[in-house]
């Protein structure tokens, strides 16, 4: 009994040797750094949806509208062609809990960039005019942001 533990621990011994001479010292160090992005540009995500029986009739009324929303807020906002498109379209039937069916549902969804942020507040009143039936997010962005990352590591470096 005393044999197989004293092979037991010799063979612990050498094998954590092994082990405790491959382990690594590292040293962490920790900084904090910021930079303040300016915002060029609000980007809002809205949808047009509309109700027919006649499926055909919806998409059609659908993309007329959705072709009226865009070229009117290109012309009144000054908004360019890359600035507002269409990001995706749905058709569908809908159904009420009873089982019964209620019209088709065309939905298409529109992204928009406005660069004049004085004009925000005004294109929020002016979608809900023109026939949009949803504002699913408005995000402030920037260009760019790889000036102000270079200006956080650097700040980070130097709290460090």
């Amino acid at each position: 009994m005393i044999r197989p533990i004293f092979l037991f621990l010799l063979i612990l011994l050498t094998t954590s040797g092994i082990y405790s001479e491959n382990k690594q010292q590292t040293i962490t160090v920790i900084g904090n750094g910021s930079a303040i992005v300016e915002t060029d540009y609000v980007q809002i995500n809205f949808s047009v949806e509309v109700e027919n029986p006649d499926p055909k009739v919806a998409q059609e009324k659908n993309l007329e509208r959705v072709s009226n929303v865009i070229q009117a807020l290109s012309k009144r906002f000054k908004i360019s062609n890359k600035d507002i498109y269409s990001t995706d379209y749905t058709l569908q039937r809908q159904y009420l809990q009873e089982g019964k069916q209620r019209p088709y549902l065309a939905s298409s969804g529109i992204l928009l960039k406005l660069r004049d942020l004085k004009l925000y507040k005004d294109l929020l009143l002016e979608i809900q005019s023109l026939g949009v039936n949803t504002v699913s997010g408005i995000e402030f962005k920037a260009d760019s942001t790889k000036k102000q990352e270079k200006e956080a590591l650097v700040d980070a470096f130097e709290d460090a």
